[in-house]
């Protein structure tokens, strides 16, 4: 991905537009799903597209937001220019993804406010990819969604579900659905309009359950917003998570550690 930023910025600088082009595999798919774009094609359309902007003297930021195992990225693009009295600036995410041999296949370009869709994207191509990442994103992917529509994430859970919270004020031990469904409920009584984001980054993924970063954010009942990041464990067994547990983000080494554990547990 370095490769391309790198060629990215030597088309808009010096108008050489050979060096992207010779990153992209000769089958690449452009796709702009934005609303108020809407087209797809090819390697010389998604050229073609940078170089109208570079004409209009725009200039990229690229922010890396996620990834999605070790050839597909999510990042978030900022076009900027303009005179200072007719600045502009355009805002949207990219997910891009790379073949075997680096070559980019993919460029998916969604609006800024399509974040969840970016990550459905891009962990469709993951799973295409590495179908072991499957039944992890997709119970991970049913949480996220039934928390952030104000529901409870039960029909996710095994019948033999824990929550085990490591973190310094954490909720220590929960066993079964109905426990952590009072637990959820207890937030939401704090924080009613709370949502989640997670599976950005990854410290560990195989086909029994991961490591990823979740984030919460929300606005108390009396007042003032909060937002809360830690480490999130899980394991999965036929298609139902079995187990959470949380760790402060400065303790990967401990979540690394436990989830081998748990994972060699599983495997006998």
């Amino acid at each position: 991905m370095e490769h391309w930023r790198a060629s990215f910025d030597t088309g808009f600088a010096t108008g050489d537009w050979e060096p992207m082009r010779a990153l992209c595999a000769p089958d690449l798919f452009f796709d702009d799903r934005r609303r108020l774009a809407l087209l797809s094609g090819d390697r010389e359309l998604m050229i073609a597209s940078a170089r109208e902007r570079a004409a209009m003297g725009a200039r990229p930021e690229l922010r890396l937001v996620g990834t999605a195992g070790d050839r597909i990225a999510l990042e978030r693009l900022l076009w900027s220019g303009g005179p200072r009295d007719r600045r502009f600036e355009v805002e949207y995410l990219g997910v891009v993804e790379v073949d075997a041999k680096g070559l980019l296949t993919a460029i998916i370009l969604l609006d800024p406010d399509d974040a969840r869709g970016a990550q459905r994207e891009a962990w469709s191509r993951w799973a295409a990819i590495d179908p072991s990442s499957a039944p992890v994103t997709t119970a991970l992917g049913e949480m996220i969604d039934k928390f952030n529509a104000g529901g409870f994430v039960g029909g996710s859970l095994a019948n033999e579900f824990v929550v085990e919270d490591h973190r310094h004020a954490g909720m220590g031990r929960l066993v079964g659905a109905e426990a952590y469904a009072e637990s959820i409920a207890a937030l939401r009584d704090l924080a009613p309009d709370s949502t989640i984001e997670s599976g950005w980054h990854w410290l560990a993924l195989e086909r029994h359950g991961a490591i990823t970063v979740m984030r919460r954010i929300g606005t108390l009942r009396e007042g003032g917003a909060y937002e809360v990041e830690h480490l999130f464990l899980l394991t999965v067994a036929r298609g139902r998570v079995t187990r959470l547990e949380f760790f402060e983000l400065d303790a990967a080494d401990a979540a690394i550690a436990r989830f081998e554990e748990l994972c060699a547990a599983i495997e006998t």
